[in-house]
């Protein structure tokens, strides 16, 4: 026998041998067969035993430190660190055993037989904000983790689902993990024929506990996080906590049940301001599913927080995908369509007696405006007004070509005329109407309707016409009858409808003239810059969908129902007229001889004539001026089938058939006019905008670049901008001018 085995197991030797061949003796050899038998054996054993009780002494002082306990010096501090290592390290080894987790707060409320859900911990503090820098994402997901924590199977392969394992399955795993690993080491075929037979055995048992308290009430499931949450916000005390969860709060079996509701007690000292109900609110909404809203009673003995389930939203009414256009029977009021006000779908009838009777529709070219356009002129025309339709592009209105009391203006020189001629009239039959106006011609008055599609194209071309065509100097007087229109038109019973790409102030004259359309319709899609235009820059956007013909949204002269100082605009569908257009203009009552034949209105005097040209200069665009139309508008080429409600007057007016040379002699055939004027449009040069003519090469750089230069710098260089036309928004040129310009351009910067 060594020294070493002497002094390490001499006595234990002994003992064993002295004693009986039993189970003692059986023990006390296995003790004594783990002692070293060797010096160097020994030296392992002090160096493990030293690096264990440095383990044990460090564990032990960070308890201490934890526990705020005063750590003592010299030996007593270091008995005191080994003995709380000593604890940490057999809890450790319990739980270990015990399937507990090994360190920290368990992250589900599951026991030792039962299978738990996952417990959302993170605090939140009074200024209604997850704290340790949470975010919204991860508080909306809270209660999602708890949901996929209470149904997700217990073979599942996450982390989380660990936690959830009953506390006897996941002993069960580290335990039979280390005997196996043992037994493979001293007897790998006993071990792996005993796990054969373990294993299935195992995962039956696990299966069979885990199903235990799969069944758990939404007070189970959802309870324990929200009570983290309370200690929280509720700031309770840790006598406060002593009363439990049950005294602070209750919650409902079944949340989804009718009637389900969270009660919180509130403390004496919970004040209860914004803040606060805000924290208490979040807490509810992170740790429980479902929308809640919360009610407050803190008045009585008895202080508490009632939330109940938010009701269902009620579903928001839909429009149709067609509407169909009907009659409202009063000359005044034109129904357009539908819309959706609130929580109901509403007929949208636009009122054309108020003190703003115009109205417009916007919309991209191929949006639907032109189907909207025909609205009026079937609504005027049953209810026995004439009709002028201002329509350069020739086609887009052909629907109400050939009927009575609809004249079709298509050229550029025909659509000036008609302008100025519905102008005078409205002058006449305001002079008609007043006090000393003449009687007679007051019986003649019939109400008119002015309809222009797409007027922004309508007033590039007729500022092309003004400087090409017919080679006038200044600006044209077009936008100035425009605007006299708009001011004047309702007193006089002439009406104006707009179609445009947008309601730019321009294209109306001003903010003034813009003003006096009153009911303003967009259809398709829109942008931002033409919402801002059409109902201003704070009206509230909202989307619709663009796909449905004839959708958009309309505004009239109301603000917004919930107090907003901007425009209330509404989702809109207009009415569908197109197909049965020329049905219902072949009902319409026959419109007077005079306007059929393409002539004047009656009502226009000498007088009238005077101050149409003292105040708008458009004595040169009526019948024997310079530059009146050479053609009479389309006129029908069949009578209408109705015959009520039409005005009886029948009598002559001025032609609107101009002459070539402008006399009142000589007067040229129809169709040689028409072909004469649209020559005439034909022989205008091409104009291009900026934009366009870098896409066409024209101009030798990018927009931005080329808008630089021709409209910042050309006048510090004292380059010549070109005058170029307008549509009322944006400047377009012709090619030879743009030529000239950067000719001059180039020049300037070699001579520079």
């Amino acid at each position: 026998m060594t020294l070493v085995q002497y002094l390490m197991g001499g006595g234990l030797r002994w003992a064993a041998a002295a004693a009986d061949d039993g189970q003692s003796g059986w023990i006390a050899s296995r003790l004594v067969s783990l002692l070293p038998d060797t010096m160097a054996e020994l030296q392992i054993w002090v160096v493990c035993v030293v690096v264990a009780a440095g383990v044990l002494g460090g564990l032990g002082s960070r308890r201490l430190t934890v526990q705020a306990k005063k750590q003592r010096s010299g030996f007593d501090g270091t008995a005191d660190a080994l003995t709380e290592g000593l604890a940490v390290a057999f809890s450790g080894l319990w739980r270990f055993a015990a399937g507990q987790p090994l360190w920290g707060e368990p992250r589900s409320d599951a026991t030792f037989l039962h299978r738990g859900v996952l417990l959302d911990r993170r605090p939140l503090n009074a200024a209604g904000t997850l704290a340790q820098g949470a975010d919204a994402t991860s508080a909306t997901s809270a209660v999602e983790q708890t949901e996929a924590g209470a149904k997700a199977p217990g073979g599942a392969a996450r982390l989380d689902v660990w936690h959830q394992w009953p506390g006897a399955a996941r002993s069960v795993v580290r335990l039979g993990a280390m005997a196996a690993g043992f037994g493979l080491w001293r007897a790998p075929m006993g071990t792996l024929a005993a796990l054969a037979v373990a294993v299935p055995l195992s995962l039956v048992l696990m299966k069979v506990m885990g199903n235990k308290g799969a069944d758990r009430t939404d007070a189970q499931i959802y309870g324990p996080g929200l009570w983290a949450a309370l200690i929280q916000v509720l700031r309770l005390s840790g006598e406060d906590q002593e009363r439990g969860d049950g005294y602070w709060m209750g919650l409902c079996d079944d949340l989804d049940s009718d009637g389900a509701r969270i009660v919180i007690r509130l403390p004496l000292q919970w004040l209860g301001h914004e803040k606060e109900r805000a924290a208490l609110a979040l807490a509810v909404a992170t740790r429980v599913p479902g929308e809640w809203r919360g009610a407050y009673f803190q008045r009585g003995r008895r202080h508490y927080a009632e939330f109940t389930p938010k009701p269902a939203p009620k579903p928001r009414p839909q429009l149709a995908p067609s509407v169909p256009w009907r009659s409202t029977g009063n000359p005044f009021k034109v129904y357009v369509g539908q819309a959706i006000e609130g929580e109901r779908v509403v007929d949208v009838v636009v009122s054309t007696e108020s003190d703003t009777p115009h109205w417009g529709v916007a919309g991209d070219t191929g949006s639907g405006k032109s189907t909207v356009l025909y609205i009026p002129v079937v609504h005027g025309r049953l209810n026995g007004w004439v009709v002028d339709i201002l329509d350069n592009k020739e086609n887009s209105m052909i629907e109400a070509e050939g009927h009575s009391g609809v004249r079709v203006h298509k050229t550029t020189r025909a659509c000036m005329g008609a302008i100025a001629e519905f102008m005078t009239s409205m002058i006449a039959a305001e002079k008609a109407n007043g006090l000393d106006g003449d009687p007679r011609l007051r019986q003649m008055l019939v109400p008119r309707l002015l309809v222009i599609d797409e007027l922004p194209t309508l007033i590039r071309f007729a500022y092309t016409w003004w400087k090409f065509g017919i080679r006038q100097k200044g600006t044209p007087p077009f936008i100035d009858w425009f605007t006299i229109i708009l001011m004047m038109g309702r007193s006089s019973g002439h009406r104006v409808v707009v179609g445009a790409q947008q309601f730019d102030n321009a294209l109306f004259g001003g903010t003034i003239g813009r003003k006096q359309i009153g009911t303003k319709i967009t259809i398709g899609k829109q942008d931002m810059v033409s919402w801002g235009v059409a109902f201003g820059q704070n009206a509230p956007r909202f989307g619709y969908d663009t796909d449905v013909k004839g959708r958009g949204a309309y505004a009239d002269k109301k603000t917004d129902p919930d107090g907003g100082d901007f425009a209330w605009v509404r989702e809109f569908q207009a009415a569908y007229i197109t197909p049965h257009v020329k049905e219902l203009l072949a009902e319409a009552p026959e419109a007077p001889q005079w306007f059929d034949r393409g002539e004047m209105a009656p009502w226009i005097t000498p007088e009238a004539l005077m101050q149409a040209q003292e105040e708008a200069a458009a004595d040169n665009f009526l019948p024997g001026g310079e530059f009146a139309p050479l053609s009479r508008p389309v006129v029908p080429m069949r009578r209408n089938r109705g015959h009520q409600g039409g005005p009886a007057w029948s009598g002559t007016g001025t032609a609107l058939l101009g002459t070539v040379s402008g006399t009142t002699a000589g007067t040229v055939e129809q169709a040689v006019a028409l072909a004469s004027e649209r020559a005439e449009d034909e022989a205008l040069p091409e104009t291009y905008s900026i934009a366009e003519a870098c896409k066409r090469g024209i101009l030798p750089w990018s927009y931005d670049t080329a808008r630089k230069y021709l409209l910042q710098r050309s006048k510090a260089k004292g380059v010549p901008v070109p005058d170029g036309v307008t549509d009322g928004k944006v400047t377009y040129y012709t090619e030879p001018e743009l030529q000239s310009w950067l000719k001059a351009w180039s020049a300037a910067g070699a001579a520079a």
